[in-house]
Formats: structure tokens, sequence, C-alpha cells
């Protein structure tokens, strides 16, 4: 996303603030500034009053400066004067509603040059508050009522306030037009009032692309103010040198004037323009790969906006927000401060910001597959951008038309709007997009399929790019990788794909923060068809071994990581099970942890952006890989199957159509094997496939034919698989039928406030009848078992207890929130401190060593999928907390028929079945009854497949 804007206003409001007294010439004080202590003078002029409250403002003692104006208004109450300087005062220390309305009362008694001073900064807080049309008028009117008084000075003022607020709501020719109106009034009459005026013209020229001129009135601007001894306008001017280099992607040079600036304000108490500062330092951080830093300079921003009451600055510091949870793909965050900044951008009327959220809005709809929406977005933001008639408004509507053209595969079209970023680039001396230019340059040359021309552009890209861009160094790398392997030279493409994982894994560990690491993989999928095409190129080239760590690489990063914590808190050899879990184990180890000849894993990643997709088969005997479709093709299948099943409507032909697309590649592999059982290792839209339903060829479905379950990836399932299994005969907590009513309790989570319109009343979680038989089915079996229902199937039995059991089962609601996975719940009854919404975050909190977690209620297996991660809600959450395996439910099942499948499940694990076994055994009885897949289908198993729940011997169930 391109730069915001700097503050409408801004410079304007250090203009008047810092003018000195008339008559009287700055350069004849020693350091041009108004003493802090001044007292009040009996004919106190109002640039006098402006002067000598900033110097008490930057002095931090302004409080000590009104308070003698307080007691002069305490004698006189109607003083005028006196009320000028408090006003003054309240609105330096950001009390705007006070400032404004004293303001008022000064412009309805009088029409003296106090009056019109008031006026004028009504006008600023009217801007500062995003009331443009309102402040322009204001604006105006001062204007003309100080030209008539030949009040040159204030005339001065209004025309650089108003070249600023014209600048957001028409563009900058139509505001160098109107500063050019005060040529003729003499921008020389005050140091202040010639500074901020050259600054104001160096933003404007730096807006419509006149480098020169922008970087040269800059410096005037700031030389000036420096002599004067402003120090707010000297940083206001800075600022403007600073977004100058910002504009043209120079970063390098934007740093040290910024560092500066925001020094300076931090000092002076600058919250206005700290907040602008911090929304820049925010971008810039954000473009170097620095986002852990960009986020904090913008949440500082956000709350210097919000204390100074700039609701312009507020409006781009949401988009800055949107464009750091885009990059990440984090749909909620961005769509949050996308709408945000919409909003705040049509309170402000800023041609500009609106520009950038309909960029922010096509991109959206690009990355949810409704082009024709993006395309729609970006024809209004082409027409924004043509009344707006700035350069770099149009170069970055070109950035977004470029990825909807690639993601579309139309190369060729892409290429155009490639070479008009270059035009734009030379003409506009944008010359920080050179290496931008270069990647899209390398990969529409790789999308070519032209290598040769692609590896040397590739090359100059890295040269590019900053040491610190670790994430486009990545992409950069793993393009170069692809390019060799496209040439045939396999074995350096492999070294370079290995060396590009490196570089990613070192960006996501200097992230140090747990939620941006989580969300680090999904930021590859701006590159999913170069990711995916370089596994399925490095697999077709002999190159599987390579090709297979590369996809395991990617998965369950962020699970990884936590369970390595949490065996760090249950053992003391914490570095040893660390180590065991975070590096990613290698084929021959993975071989070698199976359990026997009849079990495989098949890892799946559905190809990204139409590249076709890779199925590997990893027996203990060899590791094949297999094409299978893209994303686009079986992505509508996948959801069209979930909602036929979830409605109990016939699913057949998606399940054939699924099944042929998806397993048919892989029956002849599997069945020379003599495979009996495979463990899925899906990815993307594919976590989101009941596996079990899906038909092969000869009719069957295939859980008829292969025992199933799905893990995270391949160095999870061994893992969990690695926990002790408990010798004896095993302890059980059922609860079912909770009493789901919402109290007035304090939760340990915020995250259930997520929930309260849901659980409001209790008609959004009727009774569950059936549930009480699937408890009674589980103390049947296993008969050391704790029934919890009603009244006592509480949130708070659970926390207390769960550590002590080996098997726990919720017949209980759920509530998953699919666009975002934080937002998922089992419903329990409140009490003793908990609301009774027993969320992931809390159960990931948990100490478990149960062998099975059986989640029967609805839709429990569901949640936001992160790419690389997978469903991220109470599985996850489960099996953080030290579950071994998730038994859960894909969609909504009536209560009272799933009860046969619970009760079969538990029979066999009586009889010392593993957990996948015994689940198939369930699944096939309910098929031999005729009970459709809706009921049986929903069930899933997640993790260890081969652990025994009751009375197993203490081992591991894959080989040591």
């Amino acid at each position: 996303m391109r730069l915001a804007l700097i503050v409408a206003t801004s410079i304007a409001a250090h203009l008047a603030l810092q003018s000195p007294a008339p008559g009287r010439s700055a350069s004849s004080r020693p350091s041009g500034s108004a003493r802090a202590d001044a007292p009040p003078a009996d004919s106190a002029e109002p640039r006098t009053i402006n002067a000598s409250a900033l110097a008490a403002a930057n002095a931090l003692r302004l409080s000590a400066w009104t308070t003698p104006w307080n007691e002069r208004r305490r004698r006189a109450p109607n003083d005028r004067t006196a009320l000028y300087a408090i006003a003054t005062a309240a609105r330096l220390g950001y009390k705007l509603d006070q400032s404004d309305s004293l303001y008022a009362r000064i412009a309805r008694t009088g029409s003296d040059g106090l009056r019109r001073q008031a006026l004028l900064w009504r006008a600023h807080i009217a801007a500062t508050g995003g009331r443009y049309m309102n402040a322009d008028s204001l604006f105006r009117s001062v204007e003309k009522e100080a030209r008539r008084a030949n009040d040159t000075l204030t005339a001065l003022d209004a025309i650089l306030a108003y070249s600023g607020t014209s600048m957001r709501t028409l563009g900058a020719n139509a505001a160098i037009a109107i500063l050019a109106a005060g040529d003729s009034l003499g921008w020389k009459r005050e140091p202040a009032l010639d500074a901020a005026a050259r600054c104001r013209e160096s933003t404007i020229q730096s807006r419509l692309g006149n480098r020169d001129r922008a970087r040269s009135t800059a410096r005037e601007g700031i030389a000036i103010a420096a002599r004067a001894g402003l120090p707010r306008l000297e940083a206001a001017c800075l600022f403007a040198l600073a977004t100058e280099f910002a504009r043209t992607g120079q970063t390098d040079s934007l740093r040290n004037p910024l560092q500066t600036v925001m020094a300076t304000q931090e000092r002076i108490g600058d919250l206005a323009g700290l907040a602008a500062s911090k929304q820049w330092a925010g971008y810039y951080l954000t473009a170097l790969g620095k986002i852990p830093e960009a986020q904090r300079n913008l949440a500082t921003a956000w709350n210097a906006s919000q204390r100074a009451g700039t609701v312009s600055t507020s409006a781009w510091i949401a988009l800055n927000n949107a464009g750091v949870a885009q990059q990440f793909y984090d749909a909620a965050s961005n769509s949050e401060w996308i709408d945000r900044a919409d909003a705040l951008m049509r309170q402000v009327d800023d041609l500009a910001g609106k520009v950038e959220v309909l960029m922010m809005q096509a991109t959206r709809a690009q990355r949810a597959g409704d082009f024709a929406t993006a395309e729609r977005h970006v024809r209004a933001a082409h027409s924004a951008a043509d009344r707006l008639g700035e350069p770099n408004a149009h170069f970055s509507i070109t950035s977004v038309r470029f990825e909807l053209a690639m993601q579309q595969s139309r190369i060729e079209e892409a290429a155009a709007i490639s070479a008009e970023r270059r035009v734009l680039v030379d003409k506009y001396k944008f010359t920080g997009y050179n290496g931008s230019l270069l990647s899209d340059d390398a990969e529409i040359e790789v999308r070519r399929g032209n290598a040769d021309k692609a590896l040397p552009i590739v090359n100059r890209a890295l040269a590019n790019l900053h040491p610190t861009q670790r994430r486009f160094i990545f992409a950069s790398e793993e393009l170069r990788a692809l390019a060799l392997a496209m040439q045939g030279n396999t074995r350096a493409a492999a070294s370079a794909a290995l060396a590009a994982a490196e570089t990613f894994d070192k960006w996501r560990a200097s992230l140090n923060d747990r939620s941006l690491q989580t969300l680090s993989v999904q930021s590859r999928r701006s590159q999913g068809w170069f990711s995916s095409t370089l596994v399925s190129t490095l697999a077709a080239n002999g190159e599987v071994e390579v090709a297979f760590a590369l996809a395991e690489r990617r998965r369950a990063r962020d699970l990884r990581d936590r369970l390595a914590l949490a065996a760090s808190w249950n053992t003391s050899a914490a570095a040893s099970a660390d180590s065991s879990v975070q590096s990613v184990m290698t084929v021959s180890d993975i071989q070698r942890a199976l359990p026997d000849q009849q079990t495989a894993l098949v890892m799946m990643d559905a190809g990204e952006d139409g590249a076709r997709g890779t199925a590997f088969v990893l027996t203990r005997e060899s590791l094949t890989a297999h094409t299978i479709p893209s994303v686009s093709e079986i992505a509508p299948r996948i959801r069209r199957l979930v909602a036929s099943l979830e409605s109990g409507r016939d699913a057949s032909t998606e399940s054939r159509a699924l099944g042929a697309a998806l397993i048919a590649p892989l029956l002849n592999r599997l069945d020379s094997a003599r495979i009996a059982r495979i463990v899925f290792l899906p990815e993307g839209v594919l976590h989101r496939l009941p596996m079990d339903v899906l038909k092969l060829p000869d009719g069957r479905y295939l859980v008829e034919r292969f025992e199933t379950a799905v893990a995270p990836s391949a160095t999870v399932l061994a893992k969990l698989a690695t926990y002790t299994t408990p010798t004896r005969a095993g302890r059980a907590l059922a609860l079912a039928d909770a009493r789901v009513v919402r109290n007035n309790v304090s939760d340990s989570t915020t995250d259930t406030r997520t929930f309260s319109s849901l659980f409001r009343t209790a008609a959004f979680m009727p009774r569950l009848g059936g549930a009480r038989n699937e408890v009674a089915s589980v103390r049947r079996n296993i008969p050391a078992t704790d029934v919890r229902t009603g009244a006592s199937a509480t949130e708070h039995e659970v926390k207390r207890s769960a550590a002590t059991y080996d098997v726990l089962h919720f017949a209980t609601h759920a509530v998953v929130d699919e666009w975002s996975g934080s937002s998922a719940a089992l419903a329990l009854t409140a009490g003793d401190g908990d609301d009774g919404l027993f969320d992931s975050s809390e159960i990931a909190r948990l100490r478990l060593s149960a062998s099975l977690v059986v989640l029967s209620a609805c839709r429990t297996i569901g949640g936001e999928v992160i790419a690389g991660e997978g469903v991220r809600g109470l599985t996850g959450a489960f099996l953080q907390a030290g579950a071994r395996s998730v038994i859960a439910t894909a969609w909504r099942v009536n209560d009272r028929e799933v009860v046969p499948v619970v009760t079969t499940l538990y029979e066999q694990l009586a009889r010392h079945r593993t957990v996948g076994t015994a689940l198939r055994d369930a699944k096939l009885a309910a098929i031999k009854r005729n009970v459709a897949p809706s009921v049986w289908g929903a069930f899933t198993l997640v993790g260890d497949p081969w652990r025994v729940v009751v009375g197993a011997p203490a081992s591991s169930s894959l080989r040591n």
C-alpha cells in the first residue's frame, strides 16, 4: 500500500502557533521564540499570545503559563483577551471541545483581530476533527474578512490552512493554485509564514511528483524555521522532506529525518505531529519487513491520534494496520481495519484516502476469488485517482491491477501493466520501487516459461533488496529456485529452495510475536502459484524428498512451537523437548517411525492460483509424488459437498468427483503397497474435506477401504505418538447437556465477548436430549467414568480436574466463528467465576495427559483455516494442551442420531482397539445400518490414530 499523506493542517497549525508579534521581526529575538513565562499583557495581540503559549507548551509548562490568564478571567469573566489565551492553552493541551467553545464565544462578541484568529482556530479544530467542508468554509471566510481589515498575516494564515484541507479533498493541483494566492500578499512578511509556505509547497510538489522542487523547498523551510527558533515548525518541515523520500520508496533516506522529527515531537509534547510521524514510521518499517516494530509505531500513532483528536491521521493509521493484516492474509483483522478506515475517510472526505480504501477493498475481493468485485473497485479507484491528479495514486493502482492479472493467469496483460509501472517510476523518480519492478518482471518471465531470462532479473532483484527485507528476499530466492528447476538444473534448484526456506524461517523467528508467527506462512500465499509450481517441478524432476521436505517444513509451525513449549512445562529436559518437535523430521526418520508397512502418510497440497497441486504418498519403503487439481478446481466442490452433507441432502455427485480427483490418482500406489491405514496431511481448503465420505471408483466409500485420520504435519504426528500411554484401564470424564445460561461473571479471557450475542438467551442453545445417552454409553464401556450433566457440567469442573483423566468426552453445544478461529468455544455450565464458554485459548492452557478427547458437539472441527497451520479452533487447542488424539465433528449433527455411532466407538475402544480402528468400526457399523453419511461422515480423527486408550502397554504407538 502506498504511504499515507501528511496531516492536512499540521504545517498550518505549526505556522500560526509560532508566529511572532506583529511589527517585530523574529530575527530580532535571540532565539526567535516567545518567553514561556511571559505575563499577560493588557493589550496582548493574538499572535503574541499564540507564540507565548506555544513556547510554554514546548517547555511542558503550559499549566503554569495559563494560571495568570485564569486569574485575569476570574477578575473579569468577559475579558476576551484572557478567554483567547485560555482557549489557546486548551487547544495546545488537546482539549478541543473546550477550546472551540471559548473561541466561538470570542468570535460572537467582537469584529477585531481576536475574532479573526478565533475563527481561524475554530476552522483548524474542525479540520482536526475531520470536518473539512466546515473548515474550508471558515478558512475562506477568515481570509475575506482579514483582507477587508488589511490583516495580511491572518489572511495568509487562512490561505495556508485552506491549501492543506483542499489538498485532501480536491487534490494537489487545486492546493497549489490556492497556495499561490498568497504570493501577492508576501509569505516573507514573517519567518514562520515563509517556512510553513515552503514546506506546504514541498508536500504539494511531492504529491505531484516534482522531486527536485519538493526537496529544495522543504530544505529551505527547515533552514528558515531553525534560524527563527521554531522547533515544531522545523520538525514539520523535516517531516515533509521525510515523506517526500517515502513517496519514492527511499526508506534509507527517510529514516534519519523521521527519527529526528519524532524525537523533537516527543520532547515538546506534539501529539498531533507525533501521530502522523509514527504512522509513516509504521509504514516504512513494514516495507522493510520489521513488522513487530512497525506495529509498535502504529499502536503509538493510534493512541496519539485518538488523544489529539486528529481524525484524518487515525484514518491513515487504520489503512496501515489493514495493510499489515493484508500482508499476513489475516482476513478478519484486515476487514475490521478496512471498514474503520473507510468510515473515517468518508467522514473527512479525503480523496486520496478513498483511493487507498478502494484498492484495499479490491485486494480483499481478489483474495476471496471475487474478481468481478475486485475489478469494480479498481475502476472506482482509477476514476478517483484521475480527479486527484497525483502520480502516486496511479502507481499504487497499477500494483493492484498487476496482482489481479497475475492471479487470473493473464500474463501478457500483467506484462503491459508492468511496463506502465516502469514509465511512472522513470518519469516521477520512484527509484525505491526498482526492486519491486524487477521482481514483477522476473515473475512474468517465469510464468511465460522463460527461465533463462528470469534468472538474471531475479539476481538483480535480490541485489536491490534491503538486508532486513527477509520476507521479500525469501520470495525472490524461491523464484530463483523455480527458474533453476525449470532449466533442469535440479540439484541447484533443490539447494536454492532449501536456502529460501532457511531465509523464511529466519524472518519468521524475527517476528517475535506469536500471532504474527502463526500467520507467517499465510503471507506466502501471495506467491501461491510459484510455491506450488516449485514443489511440483522439483518432484517431477526427481527431487521428491526435497519437495516433500519443503511442504512438511511449512506445516504446523505454530503448533510445533506450542507443543515444544508445553513439553518444556512438563519435563525437565526442556531443551530436548524443544528440539525434538521444532526441528522437521527427515523423510527417512518419518519412514522409520511408521508403525508398519500397511500405513501411509498422504500429504496433499492443492495448487494455488491455478497451479497444479501435489500429493505425496510416504510408506515404509518409498516416497512418491502425484499430481492433483488446483484449489480453484476443487474448492467449489468441497463447499457443495459439505453443504449437502450438513443439510442431509444427497452428496454422491461431489463425493464421486472429489474421490476421482484426489484419491483415484493415488490408488495404484496405495494398492501396490497393500496400504490399509492412511494419515492425511492436508493443506488449505483440504482441511474442510471429510475424507471418509469420498467415493472410490468401485463405488465404495473411502472408509470402507482404508482406516483414516488427519494430522497437522508428519513431525507433529510423530511427536504426539511418542507420548506414553497409561497402563491403567483408563479414567474418563464425560459431560453432557450443559445448562447454557449467560451469567454476569468475569471470565479469565476476553475472547468470550465474541460470543455474547450467540448466548444471550437459552433459545439459541436447545437442550440435547440424546447427549445423556451418549455419556451413559461412555460409562458402560469405561467403568471408571465420571459423568457430569446439566448443572454439574461446569466449565470450572473441567478446568479443575481435566488433567487427571485419560479420556474427555464433551456432548455439548459448540460455537465456532469461521471468520476468526480464536473464536471457538464449548458451551458448558457457568459458575464459580466462569461464564460457561470454554474457549480455545482457555483450552490451550490446560495441562492434559489424555489419550483421547471426543468432541461430540456441533462443528467442533471448524474454525479459520490458517495456511500452514490448518484449522485454528478447538482441535488444535486440545492438541496443544497435551491431548494425543481428538475426535471432532465437521458439521451439525442431530444429537440423537450420533448416539449409536458414539456407542460403537466406545465399545471398540473397550476391546482395546486403537482409536483409528475404533472410529472406523463405528462408521462401518453405521454404513451397515444404512445410516446417512451426513451422520457418520461428520466425525474426523485428528492426531495419533494408533493410540490404544484402554489398558494399553506403556509404550509408543510409533516405532522409535
